[in-house]
């Protein structure tokens, strides 16, 4: 009988970093994994998106796609051989092949997994299965695709070619990236979204307002608050103020959200509870199953990287036996467009809405030198958000520099910071963090 520690279903950043943290407890890993580690974040999401970026901003428009697409598949490969090393540096067994939840209970109560036809069985288990692009259920999307005039995100980035004239159907993350990295390399974008708001929820009005306005001064088209009636080979038919409209471009990206990759992977023989289409764990990144755990995009909490990482960390410290639980109140959010977003902790809508008293401060992104010298284009924003004892709350920055920032602001709301705290730091001058310290030390709005 094959008998570890733990089996990992899942080879995604929570599966690859429980593994590597459980192996440097001293215990016996495997990691079951149907495709390739790394995952969609690797090889078809995050990864591959930010080479296309960086090239973009690099390039000034003077692109040659050959290259661009030639980087993205180094930089992926790159950085795949990295990982498979470190995981075979820690001793870690890899199975390829897609593993599956059996009903099986040894006397010891070992959770037994199969992998073709193969069981192994382990003291604990670990699900991250991630996540998939949820399948538009919308008149003609199908066909649109099979034609070729349409495609999905995962495809979008297997693209050799981009046509002048694209539509993205949905404006979260995935949709905003897209957008900026075609129109930095001069194509026409239109981003089509049945919210009222883009990036619904992560940003206050102001802030969106002032993204939204940047992204059209750019020459990005955003159209709202509409319902998608029907995709007619390269035209999209959809719904505006009670009138039909129709956009047409050369191809249609859909970037419309995720859903669980939770079929066929055994949950029900192993009865382990879902809630909501995702896996229900507890907040210590326990199942239902007290020997399974499970953490990433398959549980929906907060579908990034890295939370999934420290989901990882809180599942093997438990296991392990360190009481640990996962906190979400400060997770920082980074969306790498340009201009770029970074947001972390409450906002003003969240806070309204929990009748919790605060006030703001905001200061334009010009006010740190470093980021005048660098992108003077566009003023941007910081905006600090503090309860009314002065503790601070929440955050949110529109400018390029943000992604690196906003880490500082995320531990400064986990530790409590005061705006009295903030104003007492030293900051690198001249350094584009340095607007921090200038907004806590600005007057209230």
């Amino acid at each position: 009988m094959d008998k570890f520690d733990a089996i990992i279903i899942g080879g995604g950043p929570a599966g690859y970093h429980a593994a590597m943290e459980l192996s440097k407890n001293g215990k016996a890993v495997v990691v079951v994994e149907a495709s390739g580690l790394g995952g969609t974040c690797l090889h078809r999401g995050c990864i591959p998106t930010k080479s296309l970026l960086y090239c973009a901003k690099h390039i000034e428009r003077n692109y040659d796609e050959k290259l661009i697409n030639s980087k993205k598949k180094s930089d992926i490969q790159r950085l795949y051989k990295g990982l498979k090393y470190q995981i075979q540096q820690c001793g870690v067994k890899i199975i390829q092949g897609r593993g599956k939840l059996t009903s099986d209970r040894e006397k010891n109560n070992l959770v037994c997994i199969e992998v073709d036809k193969e069981k192994y069985y382990a003291d604990y288990v670990i699900i991250t299965t991630g996540s998939d692009y949820k399948n538009l259920d919308i008149k003609g999307v199908q066909e649109a695709i099979a034609l070729k005039r349409a495609v999905y995100s995962d495809a979008f980035l297997e693209l050799e070619k981009y046509p002048d004239n694209i539509t993205i159907i949905g404006a979260g993350v995935v949709g905003i990236e897209f957008a900026s990295f075609l129109n930095m390399i001069g194509k026409k974008v239109c981003i089509l979204e049945s919210q009222k708001y883009i990036l619904s929820g992560m940003l206050d009005d102001d802030v969106n307002a002032l993204f939204i306005q940047e992204l059209v001064r750019r020459g990005i088209e955003i159209i709202t608050d509409i319902y998608i009636e029907e995709v007619d080979n390269s035209s999209v038919i959809y719904k505006k103020n009670n009138e039909y409209e129709e956009y047409t471009s050369d191809l249609i990206v859909i970037a419309s959200g995720r859903k669980a990759n939770i079929e066929d992977i055994g949950l029900e023989s192993a009865e382990v509870a879902v809630d909501a289409g995702y896996i229900w764990v507890d907040e210590h990144c326990c199942t239902s199953d007290k020997k399974i755990y499970a953490c990433g995009d398959v549980i929906g909490k907060s579908m990034l990287a890295h939370s999934a990482y420290r989901e990882a960390e809180v599942a093997v410290d438990n296991i392990c036996g360190k009481d640990q639980k996962m906190d979400y109140s400060a997770i920082p959010i980074t969306v790498y467009s340009n201009p770029e977003i970074a947001t972390a902790g409450k906002t003003e809508n969240e806070l309204r809405k929990d009748k919790i008293k605060y006030y703001v401060k905001k200061k334009s992104m010009l006010y740190s030198s470093r980021y005048s010298i660098e992108h003077s284009e566009f003023p941007g924003l910081c905006k600090l958000i503090f309860d009314d004892t002065g503790v601070l709350v929440g955050a949110q920055m529109v400018g390029n520099g943000s992604s690196e920032i906003v880490f500082t602001l995320a531990d400064m709301i986990l530790t409590s910071q005061t705006e009295r705290d903030i104003r007492n730091e030293i900051f690198p001058h001249p350094s584009i963090i340095e607007i921090i310290k200038e907004t806590a030390c600005s007057e209230p709005c």
